[in-house]
């Protein structure tokens, strides 16, 4: 696990999930330190991929009762081009199949992705719920949050019938 989070470090603090989003492989001792422990009970996998000897794509993963989450995952935005993410997760699940048949499930977790779309064999609905004290101000802040996320979907939806949409992210990760 060491030298998973000393190759995967490298490889994480040069995308755009870490730079833009702060959602990047955690850092914090405490995390390291529980991944080791569930990893003594085969309770994680961790993978990297090299090229030249040089990390380029890294995947985390957490299991549980035949079911291996895609937790974190990123690869070097140097190589995109070379598709380490997807290289990376066609081998990741050829060893699953080989060498962790008590996995029967891989769950690429919420959002979109070009894997999830290229290697996903079925897919589910899901959806955080929050409870919220009824207040003015808290009517207002949900109100406020739908009325920003039917504007940001409509926008995105505008911009890629446009044309404009995979460009405009395509910066946006170049930028950030």
């Amino acid at each position: 696990m060491a030298e998973f989070f000393s190759l995967a470090r490298e490889v994480s603090r040069k995308t755009y999930q870490e730079r833009l989003l702060q959602k990047g492989l955690p850092r914090s001792l405490e995390f390291v330190a529980h991944a080791e422990a569930l990893a003594t009970h085969k309770r994680v996998l961790a993978y990297i991929l090299l090229l030249n000897s040089r990390p380029v794509a890294y995947m985390f993963c957490f299991c549980a009762d035949g079911i291996v989450t895609g937790d974190y995952l990123g690869y070097d935005p140097a190589y995109r081009s070379l598709s380490p993410g997807t290289v990376l997760q066609y081998l990741i699940l050829q060893s699953l199949f080989e060498k962790h048949r008590d996995m029967r499930i891989f769950d690429f977790t919420e959002g979109e992705g070009q894997q999830k779309s290229f290697f996903g064999t079925d897919e589910r609905l899901c959806a955080k719920s929050y409870f919220i004290r009824r207040s003015l101000n808290n009517i207002a802040l949900v109100l406020l949050h739908y009325r920003l996320d039917r504007f940001t979907e409509s926008a995105a939806h505008l911009l890629d019938r446009c044309g404009l949409k995979q460009p405009i992210k395509k910066f946006i990760r170049i930028v950030a």
